[in-house]
């Protein structure tokens, strides 16, 4: 009989041969493996691959989390920053004149007399469908002039927009290409907020474009920039604010309200030339025809001119809204 405390441990392996082992092997071997709640033995080195997949999703959200939120502190800021700059352009370009007294058609009473407010003398135009008028009304003299000195500071200066019931009240630019002003101000300091700008095909002067097409972004934070060309889906805005009023160093152009509707960016309603009068006509018609609500209007003519304000509609990259206006008053 062999002698116990000489006595070596035997596993039998294949073959039926025996595999000599120190009972040490055996306490090294538990350091390796664990035990599932079956009994089963869970080898330490998966346990160790799993924990490290779970260090590494855990580090690759933490990534995902402060790079977010990063993006969207400098969304914020940059919304303030583009925010203070159209303020105080507004405060130089508007001072402490009251909303009517630049824009006197709003009151239903000034609206129907046959003179504005200031006395003005309407120069008939048999040839075109909108009226011209001559007018001596002193805070448009005001406004032409910041515009000139706007102009001395940045050339691309086109003019001002102010939209109807909303807070869309802007410096116009137009540059020489439809990038720039995508993602910097007026002042032509970088933002994503970018400014409201007309395309760069369209001509310096206003009645030469029969579709005048201008852009903005639709701008959440602070609903800035054309956010607010929403507001026109409800059918009852829509009805309430009729007008798009473009001040330029030339006159003030006031157009009426006739369509608004959600399209694709490559549709034609940003349109600049067109092949006849008769194509151009169509053309009214057809933006006429998308619009969710009509207003009673006159039909179109090759004099027509029309005026497009386009911006994302915060969905689909290529979805877009577009309010179109008929140009009714001109005033030098």
């Amino acid at each position: 009989m062999e002698n116990n405390e000489n006595k070596k441990n035997k596993n039998v392996v294949n073959n039926g041969k025996a595999e000599e082992f120190e009972p040490s092997d055996f306490l090294s071997s538990l350091d390796n493996h664990t035990v599932d709640k079956n009994g089963k033995a869970i080898a330490k080195k998966k346990r160790t691959r799993s924990y490290r997949l779970w260090v590494a999703t855990l580090i690759l959200c933490i990534t995902v989390f402060v790079v977010s939120a990063v993006m969207l502190g400098l969304n914020i800021y940059e919304g303030y920053s583009s925010k203070k700059i159209n303020e105080e352009l507004n405060q130089v370009f508007l001072g402490v004149s009251v909303r009517k007294d630049f824009m006197p058609y709003l009151s239903p009473v000034v609206l129907q007399s046959p003179l504005p407010r200031y006395g003005s003398v309407s120069t008939p135009d048999t040839d075109k469908d909108y009226q011209t008028v001559e007018s001596n009304n002193p805070v448009h003299d005001q406004l032409k002039q910041k515009l000139t000195e706007f102009q001395q500071t940045n050339p691309d200066i086109f003019g001002w927009i102010q939209v109807d019931g909303t807070n869309i009240s802007y410096a116009v630019v137009k540059g020489n290409d439809n990038s720039y002003y995508l993602n910097h101000t007026v002042t032509k300091k970088y933002n994503a907020n970018g400014a409201i700008f007309v395309d760069y095909r369209c001509e310096d002067n206003i009645l030469d474009n029969p579709n005048l097409v201008i852009y903005g972004h639709n701008s959440p934070y602070l609903k800035q920039m054309f956010n607010q060309l929403h507001l026109f889906l409800d059918k009852s805005f829509f009805k309430q604010n009729k007008y798009i009023t473009m001040y330029t160093i030339d006159g003030v152009y006031r157009y009426e309200i006739f369509a608004i509707y959600e399209t694709y960016s490559t549709y034609k309603y940003s349109e600049i030339n067109f092949e006849s009068n008769d194509t151009f006509v169509n053309w009214c018609k057809e933006m006429k025809e998308n619009s969710l609500y009509n207003r009673d209007s006159e039909d179109f003519t090759p004099e027509s001119r029309i005026i497009t304000l386009s911006t994302c509609t915060g969905g689909y990259y290529t979805r877009r809204y577009s309010l179109q206006g008929r140009l009714v008053r001109v005033e030098k």
